[in-house]
């Protein structure tokens, strides 16, 4: 006899099946017999037990376009990053109830559950979203890293942190975000100036009052911010 095993076997972990003999005595009776895995004597169904393996893994990958020159993205507070997932079954049993989440607070996450089969492969149910904050900008990157679960046959649960490129490995998405440090100032004085002559009526004594004008040029905040002047005798407050 043969049998073709199919993927239910397999998420059952096994399959058993009992045979039956029959025949006919010489006064036209009948004797059977179920059978048994060992011994004449018994009737135990024949179990072939199947090696289950439940695992599962999953890809996170953003839309940022990344500059070749500079390794990193321009990217403004308020700017919204928008994550793709590829979820894969990895081992030899179905599972159902996949779902994906993100191990970061303010990264949502759409879409889902899902059934897969073993090998089987989904690339476009699970999306998500980020919104870039000042501090995200201030650190230079945004890291962040999802997870994905799914329920076995015999309902344990089975799980995978997601990689940035392969199914294998566990390392988190990074976003590196280009950074520019600069500040400009700019310094008026209140002397009126004499429209026909170009110049200043002044004397001795007489107390000239600047102001100034501080733009934080660059896109990193900036602390500790100070006016100092390159003259003896000016005095900055």
């Amino acid at each position: 006899a043969s049998y073709t095993i199919t993927q239910a076997d397999i998420n059952a972990g096994e399959f058993e099946n009992t045979a039956k003999v029959v025949g006919t005595t010489p006064s036209n009776t009948q004797v059977d017999d179920e059978s048994d895995n060992s011994s004449y004597t018994g009737n135990n169904p024949t179990v072939v037990t199947i090696c289950t393996d439940a695992s599962i893994a999953l890809i996170k990958t953003s839309d940022v376009e990344v500059d070749p020159t500079t390794e990193c993205s321009t990217l403004e507070a308020g700017d919204i990053i928008t994550y793709s997932f590829s979820v894969k079954n990895t081992g030899n049993v179905t599972l159902t109830d996949v779902m994906v989440s993100d191990l970061v607070g303010g990264v949502t996450v759409s879409g889902g559950p899902i059934t897969l089969d073993p090998g089987q492969e989904d690339t476009t149910t699970f999306t998500a979203t980020y919104t870039i904050t000042q501090a995200d900008i201030n650190a230079g990157e945004f890291e962040n890293t999802a997870k994905v679960v799914g329920t076995t046959p015999s309902n344990t649960q089975v799980d995978d942190e997601s990689d940035n490129s392969s199914y294998t490995g566990n390392n988190p998405t990074v976003v590196t975000i280009c950074t520019d440090a600069s500040i400009a100032l700019i310094k008026t004085s209140d002397v009126e100036v004499d429209p026909t002559t170009e110049c200043s009526t002044l004397e001795a004594g007489d107390i000239i009052t600047y102001s100034f004008s501080v733009k934080n040029t660059g896109n990193v905040t900036l602390t500790d911010v100070m006016v100092s002047d390159l003259v003896g005798g000016v005095t900055v407050s």
